[in-house]
């Protein structure tokens, strides 16, 4: 949820793009989050897909090699651990283009604007996480509702300076 909230604070026009369709969906429902009004809430799908893909939940997902296999000419032996890098491809330019830009319309359109393999912020098959479907649907709901009503901004200061704490318990 805090990448949802910094990346819609520092994007200004995509944060009003979702409290109009948030405020539209939830008047039509009586301000009331339904699966109707989950379904029908394209922007904001589009929002978590984007902060998926500049903001992975994993920076990687690690298998053992089953069996001696060549990927792209490199011989790699059974067994060995294998790590994807989901924050590296899902930045490449050949993916998304101008992929350092927080860009949610990009996931708008029928075919999806990449390898559907490229952004898995949940993994995928059956080691992917089961709690996901709880996840997507706890936190669209909260940034719709949020969406609605209020609006993020980045702080005008930040703290840089480090502060050291001491534990006073006990």
């Amino acid at each position: 949820m805090a990448y949802v909230l910094y990346s819609l604070a520092n994007n200004q026009d995509k944060q009003d793009l979702l409290a109009l369709e948030a405020r539209r969906l939830l008047d039509a429902s009586d301000g009331k989050v339904t699966t109707k009004v989950l379904s029908e809430a394209r922007y904001l799908k589009a929002v978590m897909k984007e902060t998926y893909r500049l903001h992975p939940i994993s920076i990687g997902v690690g298998r053992v090699i089953q069996e001696d296999t060549v990927i792209r000419g490199f011989r790699i032996p059974k067994e060995t651990v294998v790590v994807t890098q989901n924050q590296v491809i899902s930045r490449l330019p050949e993916h998304f283009p101008d992929p350092q830009r927080f860009l949610p319309e990009r996931w708008l359109h029928k075919a999806p604007p990449a390898h559907p393999f490229v952004v898995l912020p949940f993994g995928h098959g059956p080691r992917s996480c089961i709690g996901r479907r709880m996840a997507e649907q706890n936190l669209q709901t909260i940034i719709l509702q949020v969406g609605s009503c209020s609006s993020v901004r980045m702080a005008k200061y930040i703290l840089t300076e480090r502060k050291h704490m001491v534990s006073r318990c006990g």
